[in-house]
């Protein structure tokens, strides 16, 4: 089975950018209410649970991407015994990891109280919050999570991206409702399992609506279940960088500055990682397109697309760095009020973060499609080592800048490089320097541009409206940048490239049925 890529692909993206846009609006009503309501400590206390978290899930990083990936040959080839076989070891693999994040969860309980250093609310029960957390982590596993492996491998993203959509709606007006009404931080963390079963039974029910003949019987050969395990090492190994690039910078904030900073911290983070979720949708989209594409086609329409989809998608977040680096202060003062802002250096660390991590959108999916998380097992552990070594000396020099700065950093000198030789090693066989000093002078290009549009929207005059200051400045922003952006590779190769390859696929564009 061919899968229609580029079709699927735009769905999935369409799908997927319509619920991130308009989810996105609801966590910042919850952040305000929560912030009035009961204070920002709660807020910084909901960012440490959801970190903490995070890093405890580390034991499922490298089993649902492999799975999928092992999924990729028997779809080409319509093999349903062998995909049958496959979900039932993923079910079986998630109700394990299920009990293992419960057992770390349950361990990790007497340490919860040197995780934060001051602001602890006086009428929270630390533990009893946690485990509600814990709880609905836990429940993601137990209940029907095999089922989304069809949906996923199959290049059907836009379904559970609509039901993530009803339910995080339904999630979000309930979070509000019960915090205006009863100001209780345990009411408002109980909704969190509750939808989490939601979500899980409706996907299950139209996975299984959709794939009838797939269910969970019969075994994985013992052949390929060895290659299983070595792409889930290789994953886990791989993707525990970026987990932990995303959240010990919470920890980290929290153990060292406290709940207030943490806050503020996280509020400036969420914009941030909001924009990154809605670009990250383009690239999650194309996963298992990338897969049918790597396995069917050749090494150099490969690099090819490799190299158009990573101008595309750095030109993308070239455009939101510009209104990043404009407004990012702007709103802040606008939505929570100039208590809430943090230093100017600060916000350009997050800008200069938000457009260095973007350098691993494509290459990333690129290295994830092609499985090679055995090969490049060593990647993520390397990362993981150094990223941390980083974020406690910048955090230890320079606070927050020095936290944004020094993940900056371990993107570059590691995940880019390291990541880009073996996709050319394996996939293309050939040298990868050519590419990755690219990749380098394109990141230069757009973040200097990014700094002039930075320079020239402040000095432009602005009406004295918060509101109506935001709406100009998105104007000069978006008009400044895409001048300098055209001016800057209007006659490169690869804009020219990048141009002819929508010129090809507009058909295709057009006849997507939203």
């Amino acid at each position: 089975m061919d899968l229609d890529r580029t079709k699927n692909t735009i769905t999935n993206a369409i799908w997927g950018l319509v619920s991130k846009m308009v989810i996105l609006i609801f966590p910042f009503a919850v952040r305000s209410v929560l912030i009035k309501t009961l204070g920002v400590n709660y807020l910084g206390l909901n960012g440490l649970f959801t970190s903490v978290l995070s890093i405890l899930n580390l034991s499922e990083l490298g089993v649902g991407s492999a799975i999928v990936y092992s999924m990729y040959k028997p779809i080409a080839e319509d093999n349903v015994n062998q995909i049958c076989a496959l979900m039932n070891l993923y079910k079986k693999l998630y109700r394990i990891i299920g009990c293992v994040v419960l057992v770390l969860g349950l361990v990790l309980v007497p340490f919860l109280p040197s995780l934060i250093k001051e602001d602890i609310p006086a009428d929270i029960n630390l533990y009893a919050v946690y485990f509600i957390f814990l709880l609905s982590s836990v429940i993601s596993y137990w209940l029907f999570a095999y089922k989304n492996c069809l949906l996923v491998a199959h290049q059907r993203l836009d379904i559970p991206n609509k039901v993530r959509l009803i339910t995080s709606i339904l999630m979000y007006c309930l979070q509000i409702g019960l915090l205006l009404y009863t100001s209780n931080f345990y009411v408002y963390a109980l909704v969190l399992p509750t939808i989490s079963i939601l979500n899980n039974i409706v996907i299950a029910h139209y996975a299984s609506k959709m794939y009838p003949d797939y269910i969970t019987i019969g075994d994985v050969e013992k052949k390929e279940l060895a290659e299983i395990k070595r792409r889930v090492l290789g994953l886990f190994t791989t993707k525990v960088a970026y987990l932990i690039r995303g959240s010990v910078g919470n920890v980290v904030v929290s153990a060292a500055l406290g709940l207030t900073l943490l806050g503020l911290y996280n509020n400036y983070y969420y914009i941030c990682s909001s924009i990154t979720g809605c670009l990250y949708i383009l690239t999650s989209s194309m996963t298992a397109g990338l897969g049918n594409s790597i396995i069917l086609r050749s090494k150099e329409q490969n690099e090819y697309e490799l190299r158009i989809f990573h101008f595309m998608f750095m030109t993308l977040s070239y455009i939101c760095l510009c209104l990043l680096l404009v407004l990012y202060q702007p709103f802040i003062d606008l939505w929570l009020g100039k208590d809430f802002l943090l230093s100017n250096v600060a916000m350009l660390s997050f800008c200069v973060y938000f457009i260095v991590d973007k350098t691993m959108g494509v290459i990333g999916q690129y290295f994830d499609a092609a499985g090679l998380w055995w090969k490049g097992k060593w990647i993520g552990v390397v990362e993981a080592i150094f990223s941390i070594i980083f974020v406690i000396l910048g955090c230890h020099f320079a606070g927050i800048p020095g936290i944004m700065f020094a993940t900056s950093l371990t993107v570059l000198i590691i995940s880019v490089p390291l990541n880009l030789l073996f996709i050319y090693r394996y996939c293309f066989k050939k040298s990868f320097w050519r590419f990755l000093i690219k990749v380098f002078l394109e990141l230069g290009i757009f973040l200097s541009l990014g700094f002039v549009v930075y320079f020239i929207c402040n000095i432009m005059p602005v009406p004295a409206n918060n509101i109506s200051a935001i709406f100009v400045k998105s104007i000069y922003t978006i008009i400044i940048g895409l001048t300098l952006y055209y001016i800057t590779f209007c006659k490169t190769r690869i804009f020219k490239d990048s141009v002819q390859w929508l010129r090809e696929h507009k058909n295709i564009i057009g006849s997507i049925k939203h």
